[in-house]
């Protein structure tokens, strides 16, 4: 088993109120209209992170494909080709990252609700080892712009996994906060998509919302 680097598995948090867990059956998911750098790029996100610690929203680049349960509906990500079951609308995002990208399809989605935050990233690039090198200098500049601190990674791949479900603990001001992370190697390194949701690690009603949100993201091929 190889293990997932520290660096791509750090995740973030921001504090805010809880949400109910409530479960529900999943629409089938679209077809999956595959990203092109042609038609979609090149599109740089450099810089211009944070405003007062709030992420910078840009246009919507995401759908709404109807309710799956009361207060819960499952959401289309344009630019990512995929979708997430949330109790509220992600929108894209402007993020810093720790070091500059190389040419290349990036794309940030942000939802916040309750004592849950939510980050989704994609990274799709003409070359092999761009997108996961992409996905790790995002997560460390998220990491570093909101404070986050003594990260744990608990979690690996093994050899040619698709999906790779992490948890990873860390602090914020000194409060321990968990967060469940996925990573989907879509075209193994050339595109990537994480998505990992944060919440106050004693709160048992948002670790359910969050492990309900990380766990619903399809990839349809």
């Amino acid at each position: 088993m190889n293990c997932v680097s520290k660096t791509v598995a750090a995740a973030l948090w921001l504090a805010m109120a809880s949400l109910p867990a409530i479960n529900g059956q999943q629409p089938e998911p679209p077809k999956r209209r595959s990203p092109s750098l042609e038609a979609d790029g090149p599109v740089m996100s450099r810089g211009g992170a944070l405003r007062d610690g709030v992420p910078v929203r840009e246009p919507s680049g995401v759908t709404n494909l109807g309710a799956t349960s009361a207060g819960w509906s499952r959401y289309s990500l344009e630019h990512a080709g995929a979708t997430i079951e949330l109790p509220g609308e992600p929108h894209m995002i402007t993020v810093s990252q720790s070091a500059e990208a190389s040419e290349g399809l990036y794309k940030t989605y942000f939802y916040r609700g309750g004592d849950v935050t939510v980050f989704i990233g994609y990274a799709l690039t003409p070359d092999s080892n761009g997108a996961l090198n992409f996905i790790g200098g995002w997560l460390d500049g998220l990491m570093k712009n909101l404070g986050v601190t003594d990260v744990r990674v608990e979690g690996s791949r093994n050899v040619g996994a698709k999906r790779v479900p992490m948890t990873v603990f860390g602090k914020v001001n000194g409060t321990p906060v968990e967060f469940k992370q996925t990573l989907f190697f879509i075209d193994e390194e050339k595109e990537v998509l994480t998505v990992l949701a944060g919440f106050p690690q004693a709160n048992a009603k948002a670790r359910a919302v969050a492990t309900r949100a990380v766990d619903s993201v399809e990839v349809p091929r």
